[in-house]
């Protein structure tokens, strides 16, 4: 892919794990959003020790040639593929994040990163993050953060970093009460 760059020395040895759950409401069919964000990863060609595992929702229509439809995908130095069938899912529900995690926690026992961040890109701001387009509804923070403690993410493996690549920052300052699922540095 022309433009490509490469992250081989910028990650060091350790292995990493990036977690995006992509909910992508208008901003993926009306804008290309969630599109224009995948794009960006596939610039960057992927070392063998940085895995990012996608899922995405939430949106009347796809614009990328492979993240076309709502499921999971996995980024890494094989490129980008799917990872399993389509499937519909409302990324509100607990159940769905949850559902993320634990396919997530699969993926830890091969591949045992020291270093994990998981990313919220969606539609939020008071009301919460991961706005359901066809449902028009999304998961508060304390439910998220609930989901977080319920799947044992604990002070024994906390993430390195949890994003919310909203549209309204504020809860990012909300979520640093919540130190036993996020390492403190």
């Amino acid at each position: 892919m022309e433009g490509t760059r490469r992250a081989d020395n910028q990650c060091g040895g350790d292995k990493r794990l990036i977690y995006y759950y992509a909910c992508g409401t208008n901003l993926e069919s009306e804008d290309s959003a969630i599109t224009n964000e995948i794009h960006e990863m596939q610039n960057v060609k992927l070392p063998p020790n940085v895995k990012i595992l996608i899922q995405t929702g939430t949106t009347s229509k796809w614009h990328h040639e492979i993240v076309n439809a709502n499921g999971r995908y996995i980024y890494d130095s094989n490129g980008l593929r799917p990872d399993g069938a389509p499937f519909e899912s409302n990324m509100f529900e607990p159940s769905t994040l949850t559902s993320f995690l634990k396919y997530a926690q699969e993926h830890e026992k091969t591949f045992k990163p020291a270093h994990r961040i998981f990313i919220f890109a969606a539609h939020g701001g008071i009301r919460g993050v991961c706005f359901d387009e066809p449902q028009k509804n999304c998961s508060d923070l304390n439910g998220i953060m609930q989901i977080f403690k319920d799947a044992q993410f604990t002070e024994s493996q906390p993430f390195d970093l949890i994003v919310f690549d909203a549209c309204e920052k504020s809860q990012d300052k909300r979520c640093d009460t919540r130190s036993n699922h996020v390492r403190q540095q």
